[in-house]
C-alpha cells in the first residue's frame, strides 16, 4: 500500500537538501534518493544535491494514492480492498460524540466487519436504504466485555470513564479485524484440550530448580489500558516541563547569540561545525525543528501535549507577570524542546512513573527445553548456562556462578518479549528488558531479586546510543533500579549514567556485594 506523505508541509518557494527533506516528511533519506531516481527533479546535479519545494511537492501530490469515493449504503472493506454493501443491508450506528460517529456492518464476502464514519446529520444520506439501528451504550459495553476486550469492573467506574471504555473498546475491535499478513492463509489458535505440541526430540527437558528460592512468577512493569489511564497524563508532563521555568526565559529573548550545532539546525549530514552565531529563526522554522522532539512516544499525541505544555506556560506567565503573545508562547516551548529533548522525556518518564501498573507475570516455565550436554551451572535456574547467550552474558553468568560468598543464592538469563520475564517501560513507551535476574541473599526487595545489564564495551558508540541512556534512567517499581556492568581488561567495571556529560561512564569495580544495596 503507497504511504501517504503530508505534501503540504513543503514550502513551494523553498529548496531542500536530501537529509532536509527526508527529516521533513519522515522517511529515510535513501527515500529520498529513490524518489530522485525515479523522476524527481533537481535543482542541480552538484552535491549536495538540491531539491525545490514545488518539484517535491508536486512528486508527492502524484504519489498520493486516490481515494475510493463511497455511494450511499457503502462501506470500504479494508481485507478485500473494496467497496461492499453490508451484509442483509443492514449496519448499526456507533455514536462517539453527539454529533459524530461511525457505521458497522459485516462484509458479505469475508465476514468480517466493516466501518464508515459517519457524521448524525447527514447518516439518512450516507446510508441511503440501509436498515440502521443505533444500540444503547449499555448494550454496546456489554458486547465488549462479552468478548473479552473490556474488564467487567468497569461498570462500577463513571459514566465518562464507561464511554472511553466503550471507544477505545470498539477502536480495538475494529483493528483486529484487520489481517496483519495480506492474503496468507490463517490458521487455527490451539484450543482448550487441544494436544501439546511435539518436542523436538533432539531436545533435552531442563527442570527449573524452585529449591534454590525461585518465585512462581516475576513482577512486570505494564501499562494500563487506555480508558483506566488518567486524563491529565500530559498536563503532568508539562508541570514537570515547566517545572523550572527555563521556557518562560525564552519569551524574553528574540534575537540571542548561542552556540548551535549547524550540523543538527541546517546542514545534516555533514561534519559536525559548532560556531557562536547570532540569527533571528521564523518561528516555523523552530516549530519544524522542534517537531520530532515531541513524537518520542507513540502513546501521546504530540499536538496534544504541545497545547498542554504552552497552556501550563501561560499559566505560569500569568502569575508571574510575564507579558507575552500567544506566538511567544508556542515558539518559547518550541525553543525549549528543541534544546533540551532529555528534559522532555525525564517529564515524561517522571509522569509516566505514576501510571505504571505493577502486576505478576505468567509463571515462570517449569521446564526448558535445550539442546543435550549443556555446561553445569551451580546457580542457574534451570542448572546449566542456557543457550543463546552471547560471549559477553555467557562471561557475566559464569562471574555469578563462581561466587563463593553466599550473596548470589540463583540467576535466571530474563528472554526479551517472552510473557514471563520482568520489564521495565521507558518514557518512549517500549519494554526493556534487563539480560539477567539474580536472587541475592540480604536484598529487600521482593524475593530479593536484583536486575542486570551487560554491554559488550564501555567505549563503543552502542554504549551510549539513546535507547541505552533511556534505559540506564530508569528503576523497576518494585526490584529498584538496574545494574549495568561491562568489561574493560577482562574487569567487570559498574556503569551509571552522568547528567552533567549525559554518557554512560564507568563508576569503578563491579562487585558482586553491591548488588545487596538497593540504591
Amino acid at each position: 500500500m503507497t504511504r501517504r506523505h503530508n505534501f503540504r508541509r513543503v514550502k513551494i518557494h523553498q529548496s531542500y537538501i536530501i537529509p532536509e527533506a527526508a527529516r521533513l516528511l519522515g522517511v529515510h533519506p535513501h527515500t529520498v534518493s529513490r524518489w530522485i531516481k525515479n523522476g524527481l527533479p533537481l535543482v542541480s546535479t552538484k552535491r549536495p544535491h538540491l531539491i525545490h519545494g514545488s518539484d517535491l511537492r508536486e512528486h508527492l501530490q502524484a504519489q498520493q494514492p486516490r481515494k475510493q469515493k463511497l455511494r450511499a449504503g457503502e462501506i470500504y472493506c479494508l481485507p478485500c480492498k473494496a467497496a461492499k454493501r453490508p451484509a442483509g443491508d443492514m449496519v448499526d450506528y456507533i455514536p462517539r460524540t453527539p454529533t459524530k460517529g461511525f457505521l458497522r456492518g459485516i462484509c458479505p464476502s469475508c465476514d468480517r466487519l466493516i466501518h464508515r464514519l459517519a457524521n448524525f446529520a447527514t447518516l439518512v444520506k450516507v446510508c441511503g436504504d440501509l436498515s440502521v439501528t443505533r444500540q444503547p451504550p449499555e448494550q454496546r459495553l456489554g458486547a465488549l466485555i462479552e468478548a473479552g476486550v473490556v474488564k467487567g469492573d468497569v461498570r462500577e467506574h463513571s459514566i465518562e470513564q464507561q464511554n472511553k471504555a466503550i471507544e477505545v473498546g470498539e477502536y480495538m475491535s475494529q483493528m483486529s479485524q484487520t489481517p496483519l499478513f495480506g492474503d496468507l492463509a490463517e490458521q487455527r489458535a490451539p484450543f482448550e484440550g487441544a494436544p501439546a505440541a511435539k518436542v523436538d526430540s533432539r531436545l533435552k527437558p531442563y527442570e527449573l530448580r524452585k529449591e534454590l528460592g525461585i518465585p512462581e512468577a516475576l513482577i512486570q512493569e505494564v501499562t494500563p489500558q487506555p480508558w483506566e489511564m488518567a486524563d491529565n497524563l500530559v498536563k503532568q508532563i508539562a508541570i514537570e516541563f515547566c517545572r523550572d521555568a527555563a521556557p518562560a526565559q525564552e519569551i524574553l529573548k528574540r534575537k540571542r547569540k548561542a552556540t548551535l550545532s549547524l550540523r543538527d539546525l541546517f546542514l545534516d549530514g555533514t561534519d559536525e561545525d559548532s560556531r557562536d552565531i547570532a540569527l533571528l529563526m521564523s518561528n516555523a522554522r523552530v516549530a519544524e525543528k522542534a517537531q520530532l522532539a515531541f513524537s518520542f512516544n507513540d502513546s501521546i499525541d504530540p499536538r496534544e501535549l504541545k497545547r498542554a505544555l504552552v497552556e501550563r506556560l501561560r499559566e505560569f506567565c500569568d502569575e508571574e507577570g510575564i507579558e507575552y503573545q500567544a506566538n511567544d508562547l508556542r515558539r518559547a516551548i518550541d525553543l525549549a524542546v528543541m534544546r533540551e529533548p532529555d528534559r522532555l522525556k525525564e517529564a515524561m518518564r517522571v509522569s509516566l512513573a505514576r501510571q505504571v501498573v505493577i502486576k505478576r507475570g505468567e509463571p515462570i516455565p517449569t521446564k526448558q527445553y535445550w539442546r543435550e550436554g549443556l555446561k553445569t551451572a551451580r546457580k542457574s535456574g534451570y542448572g546449566v548456562f542456557p543457550e543463546r547467550l552471547n560471549i559477553e552474558e555467557r562471561a557475566f553468568a559464569e562471574f555469578l556462578d563462581e561466587d563463593n560468598t553466599g550473596t548470589v543464592k540463583w540467576w535466571l538469563k530474563n528472554p526479551e518479549s517472552e510473557v514471563w520475564a520482568t520489564r521495565l517501560l521507558l518514557p518512549t513507551g517500549r519494554r526493556f528488558f534487563p539480560d539477567f535476574i539474580v536472587g541475592v541473599e540480604g536484598r529487600s526487595t521482593p524475593d530479593k531479586i536484583a536486575l542486570v545489564e551487560i554491554k559488550d564495551d564501555g567505549s563503543t558508540g552502542r554504549l551510549q546510543s539513546d535507547q541505552n541512556t533511556d534505559k540506564i534512567r530508569v528503576r523497576h517499581r518494585e526490584y529498584g533500579p538496574v545494574f549495568w556492568t561491562f568489561r574493560d581488561d577482562g574487569t567487570w567495571v559498574a556503569a551509571h549514567y552522568s547528567s552533567s556529560l549525559h554518557r554512560i561512564i564507568p563508576e569503578g569495580k563491579f562487585e558482586i556485594a553491591n548488588l545487596v544495596f538497593v540504591g
